[in-house]
């Protein structure tokens, strides 16, 4: 995975046009995702540091998402989704807490009708409910 992010690293540098960039872009960010959820995968017995690369390709898929603006907000959120939930498998609350409530910032954003209002309302629920869990955990 991490040969697929440097690939599509270089082959930005060679885009021909604005479209062609934006793909590339959103696959980058794909592949960090990827490659997050790979790592997630096989964090065995809750191997902290691997938990910790995870997130930390999670957030540079966020990260390159959000580059793409409104038109990637339904990658962006998910990945902010998947980032919260690692956090919080590292018990880190505040970091959890805060990629939950950009999701449902971001939610809130997408006033427009249209394709995805679904999907939307998918990660405003899964969002809200993990913020419900987040403030259990942090008032135990």
């Amino acid at each position: 995975m991490a040969d697929a992010v440097a690939e599509c690293r270089a082959a930005l540098g060679g885009a021909a046009d604005d479209e062609e960039r934006f793909r590339l872009t959103d696959e980058l960010g794909s592949s960090h995702q990827q490659f997050g959820e790979l790592l997630a995968r096989c964090a065995a017995d809750e191997d902290e540091a691997l938990l910790a690369e995870a997130l930390s390709q999670t957030e540079q898929a966020v990260a390159v998402f959000a580059g793409l603006g409104p038109a990637a907000r339904h990658d962006r959120t998910g990945a902010q989704l998947t980032a919260a939930r690692l956090a919080a498998d590292l018990g880190r609350l505040a970091e959890a807490t805060a990629h939950a409530r950009a999701v449902l910032t971001a939610c809130d954003d997408a006033t427009a009708p249209g394709p995805g209002d679904d999907l939307t309302a998918a990660r405003r629920a899964d969002a809200s409910r993990l913020l419900r869990l987040l403030e259990e955990r942090a008032g135990k």
